[in-house]
């Protein structure tokens, strides 16, 4: 047996192709969303300090759902890239499309909601309860890949032309493994869903006596939720990607000692 990744790639072309819609989704509404909210703005002019505060929750916002088409893409292409589960069958039914057109739509409909802070913040608040859910059920699924793809390179440990090759999968598996399963990524999500009931809070404040103190405070509270919460996941895919960067690094050698000797003989 050899430990051959690509099998995944192949098996998960459904949820590849959910993934490229839910993109698609997010950028046409973006797109509008952007277009409406310049003409509206450029019409009223006169910025205070609460329509500052509107730009700057609309940019991080935006930043989210950049990064979040971002983070999908590429963490897709690095279990495609590392990981050979042999049995394995990836979900690729209605319900994985369900959830990631899901997530997709709540990231758009944030939005469209970052001009009022009560809006914003029911929605942010039960996406953050649904990333729980969505995480916890990605890491089960996770769980079964990851440790079906050690077991295939453990097999390959026995043979001696395959052992230098299996040796470095089983690093990047570690590497995956201590990302996504190892990490307190769950622990982070309800941290989120904590701090944005708190800024629910704040905007049913806001909502309620239409304070602009307070309302400005609701927009910081959310903007401060997602530079900490992205700063924080990002410092980790930063550790991983270098990590496998150097996984990556030796693999290449290994092929090049073995492209060597194959020519030599």
């Amino acid at each position: 047996m050899t430990y051959e990744p690509g099998y995944l790639r192949e098996k998960s072309k459904e949820l590849t192709t959910t993934v490229g819609r839910g993109i698609r989704l997010i950028g046409l509404s973006v797109g509008t969303y952007l277009l409406v909210s310049e003409y509206q703005r450029i019409r009223s002019l006169g910025l205070d300090v609460m329509d500052y505060a509107y730009l700057g929750l609309l940019f991080f916002t935006g930043c989210l759902v950049l990064l979040w088409i971002w983070a999908v893409q590429r963490e897709l292409e690095f279990l495609f890239t590392w990981l050979d589960a042999g049995a394995y069958v990836p979900p690729s039914s209605m319900g994985e499309t369900v959830i990631i057109l899901g997530f997709a739509g709540f990231l758009t409909a944030l939005l469209f909601a970052s001009r009022n802070p009560f809006a914003y913040g029911i929605i942010f608040t039960v996406y953050s309860a649904a990333s729980i859910p969505g995480a916890i059920y990605v890491n089960r699924q996770l769980r079964e890949a990851i440790d079906a793809s050690r077991n295939r390179a453990l097999e390959d440990m026995q043979d001696g032309q395959l052992a230098p090759k299996a040796r470095v999968y089983l690093e990047a598996i570690a590497v995956l493994e201590a990302y996504f399963l190892k990490r307190p990524i769950v622990l982070r999500l309800y941290v989120i869903l904590a701090a944005s009931l708190a800024a629910l809070g704040l905007a049913i404040w806001w909502q309620a006596s239409k304070a602009r103190s307070v309302g400005f405070l609701a927009y910081l509270a959310f903007i401060l939720i997602i530079l900490i919460s992205e700063l924080v996941i990002g410092w980790w895919r930063i550790v991983r990607d270098n990590k496998l960067r150097s996984v990556d690094m030796r693999l290449l050698e290994i092929q090049r000692e073995t492209s060597s000797n194959c020519q030599s003989r």
